[in-house]
This record gives structure tokens, sequence and C-alpha cells, in this order.
């Protein structure tokens, strides 16, 4: 299919000569037949149908693809005996400090994860004050030994020495008699090991936007068989970058689509203000624009039929024409008068916005 946009001509059927009068008969053919193979439908009044103009049309399918970073410091302690003597090296700027390959072409989401062992440190344990210990928490222990119950000073009620004990006194069973625990938030190391690990993610954000002069639908648009117009991709890209300077290749002078206009606008709306107070970052830009020629019939029923789709149009309708991804000539439409009820004939058959041809 060509590149060349043409420029929208308005047919007068009345003035066809006999070869156009050959393409315009050849549309209401092809519009027929598509009317026949759909259940319900009534083609009846295409029998007195007069084509009014052939317009051609342009479509744009724009991809675009935006690579977006994350980053985030993640610190982590650990009971250490070990320690760090070394001065802390302060982390400064972990966007700039650090470099990351960015990945290749991917619509997952990936990430990576760096050890900064530079800036690794130790701390004490301030519940043991670094010891590693503490004292007793049984009330009644000194130093590891607390008071018999079972006698005064080592002798019992009738003077006999008590064999439970030693002087009045026993092990303390909470800390077997040696006055101390373990300290159980440092685990008995006396500090902890501060360590620093840098988390890096990316995801793609893709939006698909359409633009045309005519009445498509856009799932019929993206199915439709379309060529490449422009396609374009830039590393590095960031929030400050310019989409003005990254589509001011697009040609769209001979268009009365605005397409770089269109891209610009969608671009701000729909990614660049949406992530704009973010605390994220943009790496990479990925634009593809593919094109569709098609044509637009107007054409003209009986007074009797009227456009109920739209009542300004009177008995005025109109269709697209154009070629699917296999090459296949296929029809949409969305004002046929007679689209519901005429398996019976036209007697029953009616309009239902509802019914299109899909």
């Amino acid at each position: 299919m060509s590149n060349k946009v043409h420029t929208e001509v308005i047919i007068d059927a009345s003035k066809l000569p006999s070869t156009t009068n050959s393409e315009t008969s050849k549309h209401l053919l092809d519009f027929k037949k598509f009317i026949d193979s759909k259940s319900l439908y009534y083609s009846g009044p295409l029998n007195n149908a007069k084509i009014r103009s052939i317009q051609p049309k342009v479509a744009y399918q724009c991809k675009m693809n935006i690579l977006m970073e994350e980053r985030e410091l993640i610190w982590s302690k650990k009971p250490s005996k070990k320690r760090q003597n070394h001065c802390i090296q302060p982390i400064f700027d972990i966007w700039s400090d650090y470099q990351f390959q960015l990945p290749l072409l991917s619509d997952k989401k990936s990430e990576q994860k760096r050890s900064l062992t530079e800036h690794d440190y130790t701390t004490n344990c301030e519940a043991c004050q670094g010891q590693g210990s503490i004292n007793c928490t049984n009330h009644r222990c000194i130093n590891g030994s607390e008071k018999c119950l079972s006698c005064t000073q080592g002798r019992k009620s009738d003077g006999t020495q008590c064999p439970s004990c030693k002087n009045g006194l026993v092990n303390c069973k909470t800390c077997n008699g040696k006055g101390r625990l373990q300290c159980t938030k440092c685990e008995g190391c006396g500090a902890f090991y501060n360590s620093a690990v840098l988390h890096v993610s990316w995801e793609t954000r893709t939006s698909t936007w359409y633009y045309q002069n005519s009445f498509l639908p856009e799932e019929k648009i993206a199915q439709a068989d379309k060529i490449s117009l422009w396609s374009k991709s830039e590393t590095p890209w960031t929030k400050e970058s310019t989409i003005e300077d990254f589509v001011h290749t697009i040609n769209d002078q001979n268009s009365n689509v605005p397409l770089k206009a269109n891209v610009i606008k969608d671009y701000k709306d729909k990614h660049l203000n949406e992530t704009i107070n973010l605390k994220n970052k943009m790496r990479r830009l990925i634009c593809d624009i593919e094109r569709l020629d098609f044509e637009e019939i107007e054409y003209i029923l009986e007074s009797k039929y009227l456009n109920k789709h739209d009542p300004s149009k009177g008995n005025k309708f109109r269709f697209c024409q154009y070629k699917d991804a296999q090459g296949h000539d296929i029809i949409y439409e969305n004002d046929y008068p007679l689209n519901s009820c005429g398996c019976m004939g036209g007697c029953c058959a009616c309009y239902n916005c509802s019914c299109t041809i899909l």
C-alpha cells in the first residue's frame, strides 16, 4: 500500500464517467454482499441506492513504550561479632552514583540488586552496650546467687546445716549462677552488621493511540492491514527530555489529521503528567506509527429511509471499506437503516442502534 497521502475528494455520482461508474457500482455491490451475509439485515433498499461521494481517509496507530526505572536503597542489620573499624562512607545519590545496564526490550518487569559493601559498618548493641550480655533479670539474683528459702544463713530451724544451699545461698536458676544473661537482641554478639543493598527495577509503560478523520472503531484499525509510517527509539530518555524534538521528523503536512500534535498531547497527558511526581525515572522511549489508507463511501437511499443513527443526514448513509491483515476487503458501517428483523423481508425490517457489521 502506498505511503502517499491523498487529498480529500468529493465525487458527484451524477457526473462520474463510465469508468468511475463501474468503480462506484463495485462499492455498492461489495456493500450489498456484506449486507446479505448478515443475519437479520435486509438489503432491499440498496437496489435503488446511489453513491454520493467516495472519500480517501486515513487512520494512524501509534504505539509508545517507555522504560521506567525505580530505585530503592534497603538497609539490613544482623547480629555480628565482627567490628568494622573503617570510616563510614555516606551514600549520596543512588541515581547518579551507580550505573546499571538497561534491560533489552521486553514487556516483562525485571530487576537487579547490588550490595554496596563499601558502605557497610557495625554498631554496638544498645541493649547490652556491646557486651553481648545483660544483668540477670531475676530481681532476687545477686551475682548469680539468690537467698535460700529453706533455711536461715545455711541453718535449718533445728540447727542442722541446710543441704540445699551454701551458706544460705543457692545458684540462680534464671542465669545458672552466672549473674548475666545472653542479650536476646544481638544474640550475644554485642554488635550489628549494617549492610546496604540497592534494588533497581524496570517496567515498560505501553500505550496505543488511534487518530483518524473518519469513524472506524479502534479495534478495526488495529486489525486492518497497515503500513509502517514512522519509528524512532531514543536512549537515554528522561522526564526532562523534549517530546517536541523527538517527533519533529514526523511528516503530517499532507494529512488533515494533526498526527504530531496528537502524539505530543497524549505523551504529556498519559505518560509525563502521570509520572512527573513519582519517584521513578524514564530511561528509554520507543514510538512506532502505522498508517491505514481506506475509503469512506457515502450513499443515498430513497427518501423513506432516514438515518436514525444521525438524523441530520436525512436519507444519506455511509460505510468504510479497507483491507484486513490477510488482505481481505472489509466493510464497516453503523447506520444502515434495516439491520434488524430483516429475515422476513422489508415489512418487518427496522433499525437497531446496537447492530452493526463487525
